[in-house]
């Protein structure tokens, strides 16, 4: 269980450049690539870029467990995607009021991606979040969203699926003034459904 007081965090534990060479950034399958200036890491959703060729989304919706992509590196600011929590419960009950998070780190030039949380579980309770948003930049290219998957058998209270959902899982592209990152993926999925259901929404 998660009190309102507490978390699980993986933020900015994700992919992370640690060269000095401008425009370049850290991604998947852990490698150093030059994306050009200000480009936000991608996972889930891209980065926001400058171009039409950015840094490629990546990882599995329905199994996420890729970190999030690096933001590209610029004037000494290196910013890291976030890392992956996966939690396997069984058919116990999680009640979550807290958070738990996987956010990508932001500074003044680009957002890291959000990363991965996988959650299975018996029962799904309470009224916390689950965040897995790029990161926010004041002078860049917001990261992209990054990837939640939950299995379950109950949903209640902020967790039962209507418009409380929405509050509650994000993946949220990062914001950025040079531009906004792209929503990443959440996938429920009961026990009692063949395929679950896919939301992909921005903030």
């Amino acid at each position: 269980n998660i009190d309102a007081a507490s978390s699980i965090s993986a933020t900015g534990r994700g992919y992370s450049y640690t060269g000095t060479a401008n425009y370049y950034a850290r991604t998947f399958p852990n490698v150093d690539v030059n994306y050009g200036d200000r480009t936000g890491g991608s996972h889930g959703g891209e980065g926001g870029s400058a171009s039409a060729n950015g840094i490629n989304s990546y990882g599995s919706f329905a199994d996420p467990n890729t970190s999030g992509g690096s933001g590209t590196y610029l004037w000494g600011y290196a910013v890291s995607g976030g890392g992956v929590v996966r939690i396997n419960l069984g058919n116990g009950t999680a009640t979550i009021n807290g958070t738990i998070e996987v956010n990508g780190a932001g500074t003044g030039s680009a957002g890291g991606a959000g990363g991965s949380i996988l959650l299975r579980t018996g029962t799904l309770q309470g009224g916390g979040t689950l965040k897995a948003n790029g990161g926010v930049t004041g002078d860049g290219r917001g990261g992209g969203g990054g990837r939640i998957a939950v299995y379950y058998t109950t949903a209640a209270d902020g967790f039962a699926f209507s418009t409380n959902i929405l509050a509650r899982l994000q993946a949220f592209g990062g914001y950025g003034n040079y531009g906004t990152g792209a929503a990443g993926t959440i996938y429920l999925k009961s026990s009692v459904q063949t395929y679950g259901d896919m939301i992909i929404n921005n903030n």
